[in-house]
This record gives C-alpha cells, structure tokens and sequence, in this order.
C-alpha cells in the first residue's frame, strides 16, 4: 500500500529539519575565531615581510579586517579540525600611504573541547605546513 502524498512530504520535511538541525548543532569555528585566525596569519605574514626587507627599522603590522565572509567551514577527517574558506578585505597602514586589499584565506583551526565545566574549551590556527598550533581564545 502506498504512502499518502501528505505523508511523503511530511517525511521529508521532518528528514530536512533533523538534518538542519545536526548542523547548528555542531560545533564550527564561531565568526569571531575565524577573523582572530585571519589577523594572526596575516600579522605574522606581514611581520617576516618586514623583517626582510627593512630589518634596520623594526616596525609593527598595522592593518584592519572587514568584510570577513566565510564560504565554507569544512570538518577534517578528524573531529576537532576544520579548513574555512572565504574572502575578506584589510586596510594595510604602511609608513607613508595606506593600501586596502582584497584577498581570499584558507585558515585552519582546531578547537581543543573542555575536559570538564572548570576547563574552558580552546580554539588554535594550525599551520598546515609545520603543523605549528597557535592559540586564538579559551573560552
């Protein structure tokens, strides 16, 4: 005996729902990690930069992030890794003039759960490379 069409549709809105819901649920690198990762990268970027081409005259990075959208946020094979992708724009302050760019990223992060109620949970950028983690919060 078949399904009524009422039925069906019901079926797959409740189908669709559930797995709406699995993904809010799950634990993706928060808007606020992402740009911390974003800065952390191009800071240290910027800093190899200038220390090779004026190593006489120590300078800081000094630019602003905006417009940072994230594309896609992809769990690794892992549980606890995810490579996020997307756009941003940063106004770079040099010496004389300001620049403003507009690039894409590729960030890894890695969220470090809490072992209990007392431990706050951690996210780092990793560098795919070196395998280098820095931590970004703990929350």
């Amino acid at each position: 005996m078949p399904f009524p069409s009422a039925f069906r549709l019901l079926l797959v809105i409740s189908l669709t729902l559930c797995l709406s819901a699995c993904q809010i649920l799950a634990k993706v690198p928060p808007q606020g990690i992402v740009e911390r990762a974003i800065a952390t990268q191009l800071a240290q970027t910027q800093q190899a930069l200038i220390e090779q081409l004026a190593p006489q005259t120590p300078q800081v990075p000094n630019f602003k992030l905006s417009q940072v959208k994230v594309d896609s946020r992809d769990l690794l094979d892992d549980s606890h890794r995810y490579r996020v992708r997307g756009t941003y724009q940063a106004a770079i302050k040099l010496s004389t003039r300001q620049i403003k760019d507009s690039s894409v990223f590729e960030i890894y992060v890695e969220q470090e759960p809490a072992v209990s109620k007392d431990t706050p949970e951690k996210w780092y950028l990793i560098w795919p490379q070196t395998g280098e983690r820095i931590l970004l919060s703990s929350s």
